[in-house]
């Protein structure tokens, strides 16, 4: 059996700046403050992996089907969406578990391998794959490093210099694993392929007018790269971090695919304007500056104004299905963005 191979078992499976007194506080109490915050941008399929009694049925058939001899330790903090720290009894080596799909994901995770080692840098780690597969009636789990730090509760501005850094290696000229995120900017803006626009459009007069306001910002050509690594969650969450806010490793590669690196520096653009109405963390000038420069020097000014539409609409829908308060806050937030941005 080869950890990316296929084999057959029993059972089927396939490898495939805050006040200074606030930033006093140490990193745990930090992360308890952000907590709530991460919550409302976790993404679904990943809740299925909050289930300790799943994740321990789990441990047993990788343990089973694989010669392991995992035992499940501890959930991840905040940040490394549905994770558990699970240790080799024979040789000690904790490393992390994440269950992502109950179907079959094992190419989209290969994907996300491929391109955390493309990231890959000694001052910005991202973390070794292992063994990966998909099991019968459980789902497609991989066992990746376990990197040290803890997720950044904050996208400080420190922070934001050093994915900044992290982004120019996602820098290809020929990748093509994962999903198309070129096309699927202009698919979503144009066509409507995630549904977002009709459903922002139903959420009354807040919602119509929110959309009225964004679609300026649609282009009717986008010109962009097309063959860069692209994370697709690119936000500081997913950033792990010392005490001082040093940059230990990037994780959550999951949703990896191809297309503009300047795409997942909007997102982390976006992540520095809500901030501020989830965690009472206002982005300071320069570090808006210093990501818009970044993109505009990418991809352009229309690229710029694309993308940050898109997470617009990513985040406005997403705080839909959790409540009203929520949507009012994405779309306050999302006319920020479209004000400074006119």
């Amino acid at each position: 059996m080869t950890r990316s191979g296929s084999t057959r078992g029993t059972e089927t499976k396939r490898s495939g700046t805050a006040p200074q007194a606030v930033l006093d506080h140490n990193i745990t109490e930090r992360l308890a403050r952000a907590s709530h915050a991460q919550s409302s941008h976790e993404p679904e399929q990943t809740q299925m992996a909050h289930d300790p009694n799943k994740l321990a049925r789990l441990v047993a058939a990788i343990n089973r089907l694989y010669k392991q001899d995992l035992i499940l330790a501890d959930k991840m903090p905040r940040g490394v969406n549905g994770a558990w720290t699970v240790v080799n009894q024979s040789t000690g080596v904790k490393q992390v578990l994440k269950l992502v799909s109950e179907g079959d994901a094992t190419q989209q995770i290969l994907g996300a391998r491929d391109s955390a080692q493309i990231a890959q840098s000694p001052q910005a780690p991202t973390p070794k794959f292992g063994l990966m597969g998909f099991i019968d009636r459980l789902g497609t789990f991989y066992l990746q490093e376990h990197l040290p730090g803890l997720p950044a509760p904050w996208p400080t501005h420190k922070l934001v210099l050093q994915l900044i850094e992290l982004n120019k290696r996602q820098e290809s000229d020929k990748f093509t694993s994962g999903q198309n995120y070129a096309d699927r900017v202009l698919a979503t803006l144009h066509d409507d392929v995630q549904g977002w626009q009709e459903r922002i459009a139903g959420f009354g007069k807040e919602g119509g007018s929110f959309l009225q306001r964004l679609r300026p910002l649609f282009p009717e050509h986008l010109v962009c790269r097309r063959t860069d690594v692209v994370h697709g969650d690119f936000q500081h969450y997913n950033a792990l971090v010392t005490e001082d806010d040093v940059l230990t490793g990037y994780v959550d590669w999951d949703q990896a695919g191809h297309g503009d690196r300047a795409f997942d520096l909007a997102r982390l653009l976006y992540d520095c304007y809500v901030a501020e109405a989830e965690l009472r963390y206002p982005p300071r000038p320069e570090t808006i500056a210093a990501l818009k420069e970044r993109i505009v020097t990418i991809s352009g000014e229309v690229a710029l104004r694309a993308y940050m539409a898109y997470w617009c609409l990513q985040v406005a829908d997403f705080g839909m299905k959790i409540g009203r308060a929520d949507a009012l806050k994405f779309f306050k937030t999302g006319r920020r963005i479209i004000s400074e941005l006119d």
